[in-house]
């Protein structure tokens, strides 16, 4: 994958990404499951991509459940979840574009709330972006790229033997050349009170398909229902536009870890169908909590 660029610094004038959340794989996994392990809960792993479409190229954030807001795997789809997850995605992966283009599937509890628009607002204020446009596909027409990169991913999963996080990224390197994974870890932040202060909610948002954010018309957002409807304008602001600055981050959110009652449950149940050497990598008899990822 290219290197970061830093946000508006490369001539590419508008870049198109489509992100969402893929069915939850587990480890171990066997081409030819063992019957009993059907009926148990292997431990967990959540998959976020977001597509580059010009390339295209995906980037897929593989997320054990140690490493999740909530403890044992849960929170992992809410907002601040969401926001995090694509704020690292342009400070690691971005192209550098002035005008951003993103669709994304009309979950309101993951990508269609508050605490998403906010941050796009934000990202436009504070100069990360300089347009963003997102949009949000109707009921029964969500499928788009970032579900076929996924489903090119899962095809080398069903076929592979897996015991470990490492072995699940080289399968999602492997399965296509539009797939990327990531397991160095994502800093959470509390973005939902940090925007709480700052901006309203959008009046009626789930009505509403299609959102503009411009750097020519600050804490603006321009909504519509179709593509081809009028536009409702909504001032979201609620404070003065020079007390935003890309540098004043949320508090970090660390990661609640794995529960010792699941830690048990995983080196009990699971430990015998993982094929040495790999059992203390993926059912240690403790696994330790994860340290708290900084911001740079």
């Amino acid at each position: 994958y290219n290197p970061p660029y830093a946000a508006c610094s490369s001539q590419l004038g508008t870049a198109h990404y489509t992100f969402d959340f893929a069915q939850q794989v587990t480890l171990p996994h066997m081409a030819r499951q063992p019957g009993p392990l059907y009926f148990k809960t292997p431990r967990k792993v959540q998959l976020f991509g977001v597509c580059s479409e010009g390339l295209p190229r995906q980037v897929n954030y593989l997320l054990d459940e140690s490493q999740t807001i909530g403890p044992n795997g849960t929170k992992s789809h809410g907002a601040n979840t969401v926001v995090s997850l694509l704020h690292d995605f342009f400070e690691r992966y971005g192209h550098g574009e002035k005008v951003c283009v993103l669709h994304a599937d009309n979950c309101a509890g993951q990508n269609k709330n508050r605490t998403v628009l906010s941050y796009l607002a934000w990202r436009v204020m504070v100069g990360l972006h300089e347009r963003i446009e997102l949009r949000f596909m109707l009921t029964g027409h969500t499928r788009c790229l970032v579900d076929g990169c996924f489903g090119l991913a899962k095809k080398e999963y069903r076929k592979s033997d897996l015991y470990t996080g490492d072995q699940l990224a080289a399968a999602v390197d492997k399965s296509a050349t539009c797939n990327v994974s990531h397991t160095d870890g994502v800093v959470w932040y509390e973005w939902d009170k940090f925007f709480d202060a700052k901006f309203r909610q959008v009046k009626g948002i789930s009505k509403y398909h299609h959102f503009l954010f411009d750097a020519a018309t600050p804490g603006i957002v321009s909504a519509k229902e179709l593509v081809d409807s009028d536009a409702t304008v909504h001032d979201i602001l609620k404070v003065d536009r020079s007390t935003l600055s890309k540098e004043a981050l949320p508090p970090v959110l660390p990661c609640a870890g794995i529960t010792e009652e699941r830690q048990k449950y995983l080196h009990k149940e699971i430990r015998p169908f993982v094929v040495d050497p790999w059992k203390d990598d993926l059912c240690p008899a403790h696994i330790p909590a994860p340290l708290a990822m900084e911001a740079d």
